[in-house]
């Protein structure tokens, strides 16, 4: 029996670890569409596609040369982790020229040489070899929803220097169900909600200003457009906005991506959140090559995760750099998501995402359990209708309406009462038809009571009365809709985070 229970758990321990990569972007495969939307190219010397014997590439001969440039900001689901493959094609003869893919805040570099492979197609020369690497790169810890990617060259002859790509692959580790925001795969992420996503696919200043003084624009940068960047933000400046009506919450989380082009030699980046520095750190230039923006320049980015204790339902948001010497530098911004660690719902304040962690209720939701929980509504407990003959009444509708516990001045009633005495008066007319509705009153109707009642010859006033009382201890409020041939009194509770009004008592003529 042990041995069988042991064998189970570790079966189910593993099943539990197990991490399965989903793929989320396939393309430029033998048996694929070939489709380029979502790219982008510059300085290429012919149709996007090209052969080497028979094997099809995006680029290749007479295509990808000297300065051409591909790039591409793929969206993402909520994920962790993700990992990408292609297969990277060297044509001809490359003379100790590099190749740089760029992807996100990584790097990779390969210097090729002639003698490397062997003669498939382009120039058909002894010299002019080529072949394919498979390549595969991991970002452990990714969060942001897009993945930029940005490959060059430094080869300076068009007619015998080329490269191409085939077999290109995203996977992820994506988030749970429900999740839009998370670290791994087991811990529970539903509390997360994303409040505010910047600089996606489409560019906006967003409310966002430079030094208080301008509207932060927009510039293109290997193919990407990006917020700020080239002639628009500096070194030394930053860009500032305050975002308002934030739900309850305990802590937030923001992502970015940080370019920096130009040269950059250690000066620092800093994110601020309410006036205190948050992340702060030095800045430098990692790639060799240049690239195309707005003028051939080297770009470093850098993918920026910062987690916050924070409560407030405003959050001013500031990132800058600083300036130590005047040069050619500028910076810009991309994919940014601020996300919040909401509180269990009705929680106004909270130290965690538990119910039992919340610190106090919003008005009309009780903590009980361990919990906050919408205030049930009052409970009819005693309902009587009655008819008088002569009452002399001078109504100014046809209702009169008496609430012991509260004035006709007030409609809130004290938590410290726990029932409510109503006592209607309504004015007759002979053979009147008078329909009533009370709330939670008569068994043999469960939930409500529905009477009809007739004004008989001699009488002219029906006196009704009825007592609710309250399920939990708890400040009530109430509507009172007087007209001239209805009555209706509500009770106004919230319901799945909203706010509802619940009929108690409908009198009509």
């Amino acid at each position: 029996m042990n041995k069988l229970f042991y064998q189970q758990f570790f079966f189910i321990v593993l099943t539990q670890a197990e991490e399965v990569w989903k793929t989320v972007y396939s393309e430029f495969f033998s048996d694929s569409k070939w489709d380029t939307s979502g790219w982008q190219t510059s300085n290429i010397y012919g149709d996007p596609f090209s052969f080497c014997a028979d094997q099809k590439l995006f680029g290749g001969y007479y295509v990808f040369g000297p300065s051409s440039l591909l790039s591409s900001n793929l969206k993402l689901p909520p994920h962790y982790s993700v990992k990408f493959s292609l297969k990277l094609w060297k044509i001809d003869s490359w003379d100790n020229e590099t190749f740089q893919l760029t992807f996100d805040n990584t790097n990779y570099t390969r210097q090729f040489t002639r003698p490397e492979g062997q003669d498939i197609c382009g120039v058909r020369h002894y010299l002019a070899m080529d072949f394919s690497i498979p390549l595969s790169f991991t970002l452990e810890q990714h969060y942001s929803q897009s993945l930029v990617l940005i490959m060059t060259s430094n080869v300076n002859e068009y007619y015998n220097e080329a490269w191409g790509i085939q077999d290109f692959k995203i996977e992820i580790l994506d988030c749970p169900q429900g999740c839009q925001f998370c670290h791994d795969q087991t811990s529970d992420c539903k509390f997360w909600s994303n409040i505010a996503s910047y600089w996606q696919t489409s560019i906006n200043s967003e409310g966002w200003q430079i030094d208080n003084t301008q509207t932060l624009t927009s510039s293109i940068c290997a193919g990407i457009e990006i917020a700020g960047g080239t002639n628009i933000l500096q070194q030394g400046q930053n860009i500032k906005k305050l975002i308002d009506i934030i739900p309850s919450h305990f802590k937030v989380q923001i992502i970015l991506k940080l370019w920096v082009i130009g040269n950059w030699d250690g000066e620092n980046f800093i994110l601020k959140i309410d006036d205190q520095i948050e992340n702060s750190f030095p800045l430098f230039i990692q790639t060799p090559l240049k690239v195309e923006c707005g003028t051939q320049q080297k770009v470093n980015i850098t993918n920026i995760a910062v987690n916050a204790l924070h409560t407030s339902h405003q959050i001013q948001l500031e990132m800058k750099t600083n300036k130590q010497i005047q040069k050619v530098a500028y910076w810009g911004v991309q994919s940014f998501d601020l996300y919040v660690a909401k509180c269990s719902i009705g929680c106004k304040e909270c130290i965690g995402e538990l119910g039992i962690q919340c610190s106090s209720c919003y008005k009309k939701w009780l903590y009980l359990d361990n919990e906050c929980t919408p205030v049930p509504p009052l409970e009819c407990a005693h309902m009587r209708i009655q008819q008088s003959y002569g009452l002399q009444v001078d109504y100014m509708n046809s209702f009169h309406l008496y609430i012991d516990e509260l004035d006709e001045n007030f409609r809130g009633i004290d938590q410290s009462i726990s029932s409510i005495t109503l006592q209607i008066y309504v004015q007759c007319q002979e053979q009147m038809k008078i329909e009533s509705y009370f709330r939670g009153c008569g068994s043999f109707n469960p939930g409500q009571l529905s009477s009809i009642n007739y004004c008989p010859d001699k009488s002219n006033t029906l006196f009704q009365n009825a007592i609710f009382l309250e399920v939990l201890e708890y400040e009530k409020e109430l509507i009172i809709n007087i007209q001239e041939r209805k009555l209706e009194i509500f009770q106004i509770s919230v319901a799945n985070e909203t706010v509802t009004e619940i009929l108690l008592i409908k009198i009509e003529l």
